[in-house]
């Protein structure tokens, strides 16, 4: 799996390089081929090569389990149940899974970007391996999210709840975007801006005094979960040192320069303010949760997967592009060497 990889975002690199050069009906082929390529990746996988695999056989299998039915989401047990009445198995929900979450995605990334290939240099080697590859619930949710996200755009208010209602059921991360899906689309003022630069050195503030967000709801409310979202943490020796995550602290600065250059890019970028407001809500979602960290990144993570569209546009910011290319390269290489060698997400 780690060689399809690499394979895969090699190839993606070349075509994010060469695709000013293309013809639009050559870039449109040559992107449809590729999606096509990562969905044959997708329901070809071996068997239990990452390690949510059992997790999610034990959940498709025992989806009549009663503390399976109450902890799992319920698009999740009724998709399992249909398939299991027509006889079918893992390998079906797998290709299911890829057949609706993939093309939503890629759509949407067609939709919102100036770039074919470009996104996918940072969602080939985060989101792709991360959502498509292990986490099938995610994926689903995340699909629904950036649908939802972008119908809102558009003002199709009622497919937007629509798919807003599927995201939360295909996973209970998606109730995190809610408010961005609320907001939509609508220009910052230079307060707000600063508002939210300044937001995220108080969260950073928070973080290190290990400000518990939770303190302030009344534990009635978290029905146990965030409870067992500690223990799972305390069992796998989770540590949060977000000053030691590259990754992180590049969408940390990412936000703060595009809050700087707000205006130039918004003038350029018709779903900037959606993107932006995207961003720093990923980003705050490991400030404010960071006490239970499995949250922390499972939000951070569900939120990023815009972060295809909005690392990108370092193009608009550096010049010339083809640094600015470069820039977005590097960062997708690191991620795709960092979860190869220390990730090591497959067997």
């Amino acid at each position: 799996m780690n060689l399809i990889i690499i394979i895969l975002f090699s190839i993606v690199v070349v075509l994010a390089f060469i695709e000013d050069f293309l013809p639009q009906n050559v870039k449109i082929a040559c992107f449809v081929l590729f999606c096509m390529a990562m969905f044959v990746a997708i329901v070809t996988k071996e068997a239990g090569c990452d390690p949510d695999y059992h997790v999610y056989e034990a959940l498709f299998y025992n989806n009549d389990d009663e503390l399976v039915e109450l902890a799992t989401e319920p698009f999740f047990i009724h998709m399992s149940r249909a398939i299991l009445a027509v006889g079918g198995g893992m390998g079906m929900l797998i290709f299911i899974n890829a057949l609706i979450s993939l093309p939503i995605k890629m759509t949407v990334l067609y939709k919102m970007s100036p770039y074919l290939f470009l996104p996918l240099v940072i969602y080939l080697p985060v989101y792709y391996e991360l959502h498509d590859l292990i986490q099938m619930r995610a994926s689903m949710a995340a699909a629904f999210m950036m649908l939802s996200a972008y119908l809102r755009y558009k003002e199709r208010y009622a497919w937007c709840i629509f798919f807003a209602i599927m995201a939360c059921t295909s996973h209970y991360s998606a109730f995190i975007s809610l408010p961005i899906i609320a907001i939509g689309n609508i220009r910052h003022t230079s307060i707000s801006r600063c508002v939210m630069a300044g937001s995220l050195f108080v969260g950073y503030a928070c973080y290190f005094a290990h400000f518990d967000v939770f303190s302030l709801i009344p534990s009635s409310m978290l029905g146990g979960k965030v409870d067992l979202y500690r223990s799972k943490d305390s069992a796998d020796f989770v540590e949060m040192n977000l000053y030691t995550n590259a990754y992180f602290m590049m969408k940390f600065v990412l936000v703060l320069v595009m809050l700087y250059y707000y205006k130039y890019l918004a003038d350029r970028v018709r779903y900037f303010s959606l993107l932006i407001n995207t961003l720093f809500l990923s980003v705050m979602c490991m400030f404010l949760f960071s006490t239970v960290p499995v949250m922390a990144f499972r939000f951070s993570e569900f939120l990023g997967v815009f972060d295809a569209v909005t690392i990108p546009f370092l193009v608009y910011l550096v010049s010339p592009r083809w640094v600015g290319k470069i820039c977005v390269i590097i960062i997708g290489t690191y991620m795709l060497m960092f979860n190869l060698l220390v990730s090591q997400y497959f067997t």
